[in-house]
């Protein structure tokens, strides 16, 4: 699920409309640091190629989830896991 939102920002005398992108990732923890970093840079650089946004103002909120308070079907990713249907 993402999440853009735009701001308008003063510039000298004139208003203009600034398109700051807001992304936030919710998923089960279980990912390296470096996996992180790399899913934060290309989800910047998807953002900036799709709708045109710098770099410099896309942001990216990634939120770990403990695998055992996310469900699918009423399971716990944590049971899914030890079952093997994950």
């Amino acid at each position: 699920m993402a999440t853009v939102a735009r701001a308008t920002v003063a510039t000298h005398d004139r208003r203009r409309r600034a398109t700051v992108p807001l992304v936030q990732i919710t998923l089960a923890k279980g990912r390296t640091p470096e996996q992180l970093a790399a899913l934060g840079e290309a989800v910047t650089a998807a953002v900036h190629e799709s709708i045109g946004a710098p770099t410099g103002n896309v942001r990216v909120v990634v939120t770990e989830c403990e695998p055992d308070l996310w469900f699918v079907g009423g399971e716990s990713l944590t049971a899914l896991r030890a079952s093997g249907q994950r």
